[in-house]
């Protein structure tokens, strides 16, 4: 079929801002319970962008089916750090979780209403366990006080409904409580400002007395230079853990007291710990781990021999593995892949096979998808950075001969973030409209080592910018996209790297921030307890840094803006407060430079509804459509921009 010559960002395209979030569902912690019939099932927390963002718990039925279990309005997310974590653990077949609304515990079992297991004004719970010969859960809490730095705790909460009861305390922040087998002992992870947990966490280990109290603590592994990431015990009562010796994250286990690495190589089985409970291994048996494995930038699903330290690679469809859990026969994960939507995959280990459990889309556009292509370009320094490049792709329409697309470049949040090949409809909005797209993993990112990780430190908008531009040099040179029609987008920490880009230099002609951080100095004074002094590594200790703070700061530089920008801001957001978008909004208006603002009042840090998450795709692309004057096959709701004539 001979395909029709359009212009780049013309093309009709059947992915529009509904296919975003139609059927879109979220998927988190995975678990199993225990069904009325005796049976071990799994489930899962899905978050459902129509029914504005919230948790449900969600698991199989018999016949095939997903069967939510948890109804509206109740919602199954922590508050913790702002960014939560594991919010339910299933006991037999009673369900218990944490509330959103009220970050409260409640208990359910399935067909029956939540009741009331646990309140305190002010507290929130995260990353639970079970202490089953204490008929009590563990929780990490953190406690909210009027005009007080929030206090962290490994909490103790009866489940016959007695009081809670501090068990661990002493550290900034903990993490991962975990009694052993036989409930004779306890681990757990804790740090301490100004470090984050992938900077430096260490993991300790106590004995537990009949009564509940913990005793002494060991120290494990970890230190002030060093971090470590998921504790685990065998059933035989072996800790296993990942720690970060040598510049990557490796698996390691414990016992007779005793720390020893079961592998060591250049590869990370670890990942930044932003969501308490996240999981990158899980234990199978004495002797077996099944893990997702990082190289490069790209992932494998591999199954380690414990005793050997033997790895073997497992063939599987997909290309990422979040959340692994397991009963011993069987393994799940959420999977990511680029031709299709995440997916919970269920993998029979005697024979390998994998099926699909959950889809988080409905899979039925007929639409040719742009493939990620793995990059790697030289940046400044003499380093190397990657990403993926998507080149546009359309079934019936190709651009003019002879001219390169327009190429949007994304940077992604964290800063620890990185880069993923899973299918983004938001990517292919683009691609299928006719523009390439590069993802950069900046210096910063996670899957390429300590040492890579650790070359975002002091160098904050300086060499992640240097890496966006370096992609864009790189694809020029190669003569894959149009250098002079390029746009930059990015959230959160992704959002200053695409605000001090504009600022910086003068590679980009329209930007894209999506809650993105303006004022570095009002992030060290205004944001919450867990990044309060994360910007100490980044960009220099605070306040004593604070010429390096203004020097960093977009919102300091306005006379440099060149080009237009489109800001998108949660008005609850308590990580990157309102005000920055608002100063840097005004501030454009008054100096000439086309400006939009779209605010969503019921949204935080980072967008859940979706109607938000529709009305935003389309504000963005209705506004790079009239700066970079190209008319879109899309019909879409145009917003005010100031200083751009009609």
């Amino acid at each position: 079929m001979t395909k029709q010559t359009a212009p780049y960002g013309e093309w009709p395209s059947l992915i529009t801002v509904e296919e975003l979030t139609r059927s879109a569902k979220g998927f988190g912690q995975l678990g199993l319970f225990t069904t009325a019939t005796g049976v071990r099932a799994l489930y899962w927390l899905e978050s459902r962008p129509e029914e504005g963002g919230r948790t449900t718990i969600v698991t199989r039925a018999a016949n095939g089916n997903a069967q939510p279990l948890l109804a509206a309005p109740w919602n199954a997310r922590s508050r913790v750090h702002e960014y939560g974590g594991t919010a339910v653990i299933a006991i037999g077949t009673t369900f218990h979780f944490v509330n959103f609304r009220d970050q409260a515990l409640y208990r359910f079992d399935p067909g029956g209403e939540p009741t009331l297991v646990s309140t305190a004004p002010g507290r929130r719970l995260v990353d639970l366990s079970h202490d089953a010969p204490r008929n009590r859960l563990l929780a990490v809490a953190e406690q909210h006080a009027d005009g007080a730095q929030p206090q962290n705790t490994i909490i103790a909460l009866p489940l016959d409904g007695g009081t809670a009861e501090p068990l661990v305390t002493g550290h900034d922040f903990f993490a991962a409580p975990r009694v052993s087998p036989d409930g004779t002992q306890l681990a757990w992870l804790a740090w301490d400002h100004p470090n984050m947990p992938w900077d430096a966490a260490a993991l300790y280990v106590a004995n537990i007395d009949i009564e509940g109290r913990v005793g002494v603590p060991v120290h494990v592994a970890g230190n002030d230079q060093e971090s470590v990431f998921q504790p685990e015990w065998t059933p035989k009562g072996e800790l296993i853990f990942i720690a970060e010796q040598g510049g990557w994250w490796n698996p390691w286990r414990w016992r007779n007291g005793v720390a020893s690495p079961i592998r060591s190589e250049h590869a990370e089985y670890g990942l930044p710990l932003w969501g308490l409970g996240s999981r990158s291994y899980v234990v199978l048996d004495d002797d077996t781990l099944l893990c997702q494995r990082l190289s490069a930038g790209a992932a494998q699903l591999v199954r380690i021999t414990i005793s050997a330290g033997d790895c073997a690679v497992q063939r599987s469809d997909w290309q990422r593995f979040h959340q692994l859990c397991s009963d011993g026969t069987r393994a799940w994960f959420t999977g990511e892949r680029h031709d299709c939507a995440a997916a919970i995959i269920e993998r029979d280990l005697a024979n390998d096979r994998e099926t699909v459990v959950a889809s988080g889309g409905d899979n039925a556009l007929s639409v040719a998808f742009s493939p990620p292509e793995r990059i790697e370009f030289p940046t400044t320094g003499g380093a190397t950075a990657y990403g993926y490049f998507y080149a546009p792709l359309h079934d019936e329409f190709v651009g003019p001969a002879g001219t390169p697309p327009p190429l949007l470049v994304v940077s992604h949040g964290g800063p620890t973030g990185a880069a993923s090949p899973g299918l983004s409809l938001r990517v292919q909005y683009f691609t299928s409209r006719g523009w390439a797209v590069v993802d950069v993993d900046y210096r910063g990112s996670t899957g390429y080592g300590r040492a890579y990780r650790d070359s975002l430190k002091g160098q904050w908008g300086i060499v992640d910018v240097a890496d966006a531009v370096a992609a864009v040099v790189y694809l020029a040179a190669q003569e894959r996209i149009d250098s002079d029609r390029v746009a930059i987008r990015g959230g959160s920490a992704g959002g200053y790297t695409t605000l001090a880009a504009l600022v910086f230099t003068q590679r980009f002609r329209a930007g894209v921030s999506y809650y993105g951080i303006g004022d570095l100095g009002a992030l060290a004074r205004d944001t919450h307890k867990f990044e309060s002094h994360y910007t100490d590594l980044l960009v220099a200790p605070w306040p004593a840094g604070e010429a390096v703070y203004a020097a960093r700061s977009p919102i300091n530089f306005l006379d440099q803006f060149k080009c237009p920008v489109i800001f998108f801001q949660g008005a609850l957001d308590k990580v990157v407060p309102p005000n920055q978008a608002e100063a840097m909004v005004a501030a454009l208006r008054r100096k000439g430079i086309p400006v939009a603002y779209v605010v969503f009042d019921d949204e935080g840090h980072g967008f859940r509804s979706g109607q938000n998450i529709r009305t935003a795709m389309a504000a963005e692309y209705y506004f790079l459509a009239r700066v970079f004057g190209f008319t879109p096959a899309d019909s879409l709701p145009a917003i005010p921009i100031a200083n751009l004539e009609p």
